[in-house]
């Protein structure tokens, strides 16, 4: 039997987060948010993820925003992780699709993640976790899921919206550090995202039903 994983957002954090995802953009572009959280083993095969900060990029902080998809720049990436993934929290990466409706992750999101998901357990000492949400553009349907360490599989997640109080961080973009080696795999990454999108390559997402 497989380990349930649950994420339990504050109504007042998602609120916050929310609103300044959808105010990070002009028009109708793709939009990009990270959450912190801490692991709490409920059970033997329950866990739960309670949030302990979020960012959210502003504009200056993208290489490319559109409706078709978004590249950070390394530098934010880069910053982003050196000062926020501190020990004992794993990362939730929310982004947004074009549409409305039930939003389905895309080619170019899989591919991404699995990437990202080793890179972040093999460059940290305490192999963090990545767990990912994809938005449809209102950010009111959603998927969630969580991958392996070595970005080869993942497993669907519930993300239910829990009332407490937490302390919320919000930040602009900043000058990052050039510490730990991430500047090279994160100029690799992206730029590999860059070429995928210059070959004009569809996110649309995909409405599921049920």
């Amino acid at each position: 039997m497989n380990t349930k994983f649950s994420l339990h957002i504050p109504p007042k954090m998602w609120s916050d987060f929310q609103k300044s995802m959808l105010e990070s953009r002009m028009f109708n572009e793709e939009v990009i948010g990270f959450i912190f959280c801490q692991r709490h083993q409920v059970s033997k095969r329950n866990v739960r993820y309670i949030p302990k900060t979020w960012v959210v990029p502003t504009s200056e902080c993208y290489e490319h925003q559109s409706t078709d998809g978004l590249v950070l720049t390394q530098r934010f990436h880069s910053y982003l992780l050196e000062n926020h993934l501190f020990p004992g929290l794993d990362i939730v990466h929310i982004h947004t699709h074009a549409g409305v409706g039930i939003p389905e992750f895309s080619y170019i999101d899989n591919r991404y993640e699995s990437e990202y998901a080793k890179f972040i357990a093999s460059h940290f000492p305490e192999k963090p976790r990545l767990i990912s949400g994809v938005f449809d553009e209102g950010l009111d349907n959603c998927k969630f899921r969580i991958w392996d360490r070595k970005g080869r599989e993942f497993q669907q997640i519930d993300a239910p919206r829990q009332i407490a109080e937490m302390p919320i961080l919000s930040l602009r973009c900043v000058d990052c550090l050039q510490g730990k080696g991430l500047r090279l795999v994160f100029c690799s990454v992206l730029h590999e995202i860059h070429t995928v999108f210059q070959r004009c390559v569809d996110l649309a997402p995909e409405t599921l039903t049920g």
